[in-house]
């Protein structure tokens, strides 16, 4: 990490450092008493000089600190998006081996992906917490299915309304229901929930302790469970 690559160089650099502050300071406290003692008006200007070192090198580290924090900032969010892509690369060789393990027929560059998931996400929600987990669960499945399976855009109104409508529910009062602004508040604050929770990934199951992400750990989840 960016933090453990600067604890290094500060152990390598810091006696050296140490060491020759300490030789250029003597040196030039030396060279200013010989000076002063040969030219008693030269201890104003050195005093001057010293204040105004003393002024320069105090916002030279004020403003040093600021920069090497916004640096560390930016290389870690390099870090961390090369190492997502890597990851991602290995989930993305994965998926066609599930695919044909699985029987599922899943389009490995769907058309409609990204997508904003923002009304279709809210009613997810909404039927949580008005109706429960069941309902939530089968209509999440079916715009999952419909993106990666069908080509189809839950983004569109229409469309959404078709979903909600195949998982045997209303469709108006569902979109209406998850177009009442409760909802994003809801997802925020689920999102940050998960955060606090270390879940980085979807699908994740948290049980107990521990933390399974990704549909290919089931297998995990479900010996976990049966340990009760």
């Amino acid at each position: 990490s960016v933090f453990s690559r600067d604890m290094d160089q500060i152990d390598e650099a810091l006696q050296d450092n140490i060491m020759m502050v300490t030789i250029y300071f003597m040196v030039l406290c030396t060279t200013l008493g010989v000076v002063i003692r040969v030219l008693p008006y030269m201890a104003a200007v050195g005093g001057v000089l010293l204040l105004a070192f003393v002024v320069l090198f105090y916002f030279y580290v004020r403003a040093s600190s600021v920069m090497k924090r916004i640096s560390g900032r930016a290389q870690a969010d390099v870090v961390a998006h090369v190492a997502e892509t890597l990851q991602g690369l290995a989930v993305v060789q994965e998926l066609p081996r599930w695919r044909d393990f699985l029987g599922i027929p899943i389009n490995l560059q769907p058309k409609h992906f990204p997508t904003s998931e923002a009304l279709s996400s809210a009613c997810c929600i909404a039927l949580r917490e008005t109706m429960g987990d069941a309902p939530a669960i089968r209509l999440a499945h079916r715009v999952l299915k419909a993106i990666w399976e069908e080509e189809l855009n839950p983004a569109d109104e229409a469309v959404l309304a078709k979903l909600i409508g195949e998982c045997g529910l209303d469709a108006a009062q569902v979109m209406a229901l998850g177009a009442e602004p409760r909802w994003t508040d809801r997802k925020a604050a689920d999102t940050q929930a998960a955060l606090a929770r270390g879940v980085f990934g979807a699908p994740s199951y948290v049980i107990g302790e521990e933390i399974f992400w990704g549909q290919d750990r089931l297998d995990f989840v479900q010996r976990r469970l049966a340990r009760g």
